[in-house]
This record gives C-alpha cells, structure tokens and sequence, in this order.
C-alpha cells in the first residue's frame, strides 16, 4: 500500500491542542526511492501558529515484511524515528517513545487509515507519560 503514496497530494489539516483547533491546508509530494523499497514524502503547509512547515519523511519495511519505518525530519528542528506494523492492508499504525524533561515519555502514534488508493486519512497524537498533548488530523486526496 505504501506505493498508493505515489504523487501529489493535497488536504486539511486540523490540530487540536489544549481545547484550541487551528485549521489549515497541508500538502505533499511523494515518489518511490531506493529501487522501490522506500517512499519519500515531502510535505509543505502554512500553519497559522507556526508560520511555514516543511517535512521529509522516508517509509521503508523490513526484509521480513513484518515491520514498517518511518524517519521523519522537519524545519522545526525535530526528528523522529517510528516503527509500526499494518492492520490489515489498508491501515498503518507507527509510534515512537522518547525520553523528555525531568525523566518523562513523550509517545507519538501515528495512523494512516487509506479509504482507497486516491485518499487517506492521518492522526497524529502526542503524549506526555498517559495525557494527551495534541492530535492531529488530516484528509488528504490524491491530485
């Protein structure tokens, strides 16, 4: 399913944090790398809180088949590594746990639940320890 990326995409992007939801367009450009074995995203919005967001992220699988990767570096300086498994062929959960400030976990989970191979929804949800920090939300449609 990671080859449905294949394209331009454009969507919503809906973040809820701390009761406050901010609403913007989001989109990104994706292409097979690696000889096949990876898909490369690069993914462009103008967030109203943040100004302009640029992110690349790489998605490849195990030789196994077993598990899927996703590195993700933005122009906020973040970096992230997650690792995650489908369920079922349509539906890819990622997650990520670190250690933050005064010895607490911050959990990031990601899902992408693809409706068909034209569109797919995203949420993203952060956590500190086991309280939610923000989710995000996205819709987004193949050009």
């Amino acid at each position: 399913m990671l080859s449905a990326f294949n394209g331009e995409w454009k969507g919503e992007y809906a973040e809820q944090k701390k009761g406050k939801k901010v609403k913007t367009k989001i989109s990104h450009v994706s292409e097979k790398v690696a000889g096949g074995w990876a898909v490369q995203i690069s993914e462009t919005a103008n967030l109203p809180d943040k100004g302009k967001y640029m992110a690349v992220k790489i998605f490849s699988y195990s030789n196994a088949g077993d598990t899927t990767y996703m590195y993700v570096v933005d122009n906020q300086g973040a970096t992230y590594f997650y690792t995650g498994i489908w369920k079922g062929n349509k539906h890819l959960v990622l997650s990520n746990a670190s250690p933050g400030e005064n010895g607490k976990i911050l959990k990031k989970e990601v899902s992408y639940e693809f409706k068909n191979m034209r569109e797919y929804e995203y949420t993203y949800t952060s956590s500190v320890n086991d309280s939610i920090d923000s989710v995000i939300e996205m819709s987004m449609k193949k050009q």
